[in-house]
């Protein structure tokens, strides 16, 4: 199991920061460019179609044209490293008339990278930070030079079944925290419904951990029946739920629980 997590992302929000003169691409960050992340899913499987975005902001008054570009890179069994990456596209940023400009995104841009299936999870390297690929977004004013380039690296995991819950969780998070259970953010007892919808429950960034320590009132044997009603509640009043709709709600009843055992500090959160 790979034992650092770096450039996290299930959910992460990148921002980049646009000014309409160029800069050389060995400048990051630069004035005028703000650091940020590549939303991307930690831990991926060969041949797999990834989501990905970056939010792109605008230190102008007047709106700029921004060339993006995902792409990738990952290790192959036999060591060597592959790229993959799609067409770039140029999209519009409007003008950010707030004082100061900069800090809000104003555009965001999606793309999905397929995976190579010949990417392949490394050994781990004793003391050495180990990861199998990365993500990256390229973007600058459109006919210029980059002027930054976001990334996020990723692991391979085992396939995303029941039985490997435990180890790709613990691949996104680093390491599973003691006396924990992964616990299905979107319940086993739906899954049909689930994948009517083309939603994984067992992706890693569908899963969190919930402490199991026994004698405590929060754990998730004591609260899983709670949790499940609330959904066998909320589907018998939305039966034909779409999947904006199901994430929301999901996302909406996280905060309801306690999931770290007492005592314990930097327990892994959602997503």
């Amino acid at each position: 199991m790979k034992t650092l997590r770096l450039g996290l992302g299930s959910v992460l929000l990148c921002l980049g920061i646009l000014t309409a003169g160029a800069a050389p691409a060995s400048a990051v960050p630069t004035p005028g460019l703000g650091t940020g992340e590549i939303v991307s899913p930690v831990v991926v499987r060969p041949k797999m179609k990834v989501p990905l975005v970056i939010g792109l902001g605008n230190t102008e008054r007047t709106g700029v044209r921004v060339r993006v570009q995902f792409h990738g890179r990952c290790w192959t069994r036999d060591s060597k490293f592959v790229k993959f990456k799609r067409p770039a596209v140029t999209v519009n940023v409007p003008p950010d008339l707030s004082r100061p400009p900069g800090a809000k995104i104003l555009r965001k841009v999606k793309g999905k990278l397929k995976i190579p299936a010949s990417c392949a999870a490394q050994e781990d390297t004793p003391g050495i930070p180990t990861w199998d690929g990365y993500f990256a977004a390229d973007f600058g004013v459109a006919g210029q030079r980059v002027q930054g380039t976001f990334s996020s690296f990723f692991w391979i995991g085992k396939p995303f079944t029941r039985n490997n819950i435990r180890y790709n969780l613990g691949l996104k998070t680093r390491k599973p925290p003691k006396t924990s259970q992964a616990h299905h953010t979107l319940p086993q007892k739906f899954r049909s419904k689930f994948e009517s919808l083309n939603l994984d429950i067992d992706d890693p960034g569908q899963m969190r951990w919930w402490c199991s320590k026994k004698g405590v009132n929060t754990n998730h044997q004591s609260q899983a029946r709670s949790y499940n009603a609330r959904w066998s509640e909320w589907f018998a009043t939305h039966p034909k739920a779409t999947r904006k709709q199901v994430l929301t709600f999901r996302d909406s009843i996280q905060g309801l629980y306690i999931y770290a055992c007492p005592g314990v500090s930097n327990y892994p959160g959602f997503p």
